[in-house]
């Protein structure tokens, strides 16, 4: 059965802050879901590269068909508006170009077996890639998991493609910090929803420095990011995913 290396995932290419507009190679653990209908596939969604033959994502992910069947995963992607990803480089005059990306087929969608629809919890399925994808740092790499992560206490992030209704999807994956609230606070800000949080649930919400007093219009929109990874950076500056994007309130 396959194994999970934990030597050569999730690789920090960059140093510092986390900037709103993330940056080539950044997440190269990311991952698009290609949904074919009538001969189109549209990309849509998120999940994460954990091993050469598997996607984590939610069921949510695999069970949308407004687009269509689920078919694809394209990994390699950050500029969702070009066919070729490049990113100018200030410490060499010049530019620096991502490898085309990766579009593999879906073999098998393997759901949680405990799985509920309505509760909303055990929201995860493994997408298990027809051919193992080919590991090109950094431009794609698996991203690392620890179980032992304490949400309440760690820094999360989340990356995705995500934006406004009517502003569409952000063409590069944004990147926000996030704060843990706790199970009372969330089902405060969730009421009317039916929300169940069990013991390997957590809810965030959006750090503060994102909070605009004059026009909310201007805060970050998560629209787009289910199946994104919540990630913490505590580790020798590895990156691990602690958590997917599952559900929120309805955004405009």
């Amino acid at each position: 059965s396959p194994t999970l290396n934990q030597e050569n995932c999730g690789k920090r290419n960059y140093q510092g802050n986390f900037t709103a507009d993330s940056r080539l190679y950044e997440h190269p653990w990311l991952a698009r879901f290609g949904y074919k209908r009538n001969g189109d596939v549209t990309y849509l969604f998120q999940g994460s590269l954990i091993h050469e033959l598997f996607v984590v994502t939610t069921v949510y992910v695999t069970k949308f068909t407004d687009y269509g069947q689920l078919k694809y995963v394209r990994l390699g992607e950050f500029n969702s508006s070009t066919d070729r990803d490049c990113q100018i480089v200030k410490s060499r005059e010049g530019e620096t170009c991502a490898p085309p990306t990766q579009d593999i087929a879906v073999d098998v969608i393997i759901v949680h077996p405990m799985y509920d629809a309505y509760e909303q919890v055990n929201n995860i399925a493994l997408v298990q890639l027809s051919k193992p994808a080919k590991i090109t740092p950094p431009s794609v790499l698996p991203i690392c998991i620890n179980q032992n992560v304490e949400p309440e206490v760690a820094f999360l992030l989340v990356a995705s493609w995500c934006g406004r209704r009517e502003t569409g999807l952000s063409q590069i994956p944004k990147q926000y910090i996030m704060n843990h609230i706790s199970p009372r606070q969330c089902k405060e800000l969730m009421k009317g929803y039916s929300l169940n949080q069990d013991d390997n649930m957590f809810c965030m919400v959006l750090d503060s420095r994102y909070k605009s007093p004059s026009d909310s219009n201007l805060e970050p929109n998560l629209r787009g990011s289910t199946g994104a990874p919540v990630v913490n950076t505590q580790f020798d500056d590895r990156i691990f995913l602690v958590g997917l994007l599952s559900y929120g309130p309805r955004y405009p």
